[in-house]
């Protein structure tokens, strides 16, 4: 709101400055030259940079767009990854704590012996 308050109140100087200054100027541009209304010069001076700053920042909020989908996307693959390794290490835990058949038992436990101080 701060920034279009702003933008409204240079609008409104220029559009001042420009009626106030109403005389007949010489507008030359490469080879082309004319007279125009100095009004006319300031005031399409004027629309023609917001119409740039415009252009600009369209084409920047498009890239930004584009690099907010990749990343959401990207995100989205993370997670899903994520999700699938954590389902994986679970099976491996519960497999772990199942002792098949003919395992070999912890060092601790072989012989009756049980804890560092047997």
């Amino acid at each position: 709101m701060l920034l279009l308050s702003i933008g409204l109140l240079l609008a409104l100087v220029t559009s001042i400055f420009a009626i106030q200054n109403s005389v007949v100027v010489p507008v030359k541009f490469f080879t082309w030259a004319s007279e125009a209304s100095l009004v006319v010069v300031i005031l399409a001076s004027a629309f023609l940079g917001a119409a740039i700053v415009g252009c600009v920042a369209f084409f920047r909020q498009v890239r930004w767009s584009v690099r907010e989908w990749e990343m959401k996307s990207r995100l989205g693959r993370l997670e899903a990854e994520i999700k699938k390794l954590q389902e994986k290490e679970a099976k491996a835990q519960s497999q772990a704590q199942i002792p098949a058949q003919g395992q070999a038992k912890p060092p601790g436990e072989v012989q009756g012996l049980k804890g560092p101080g047997y």
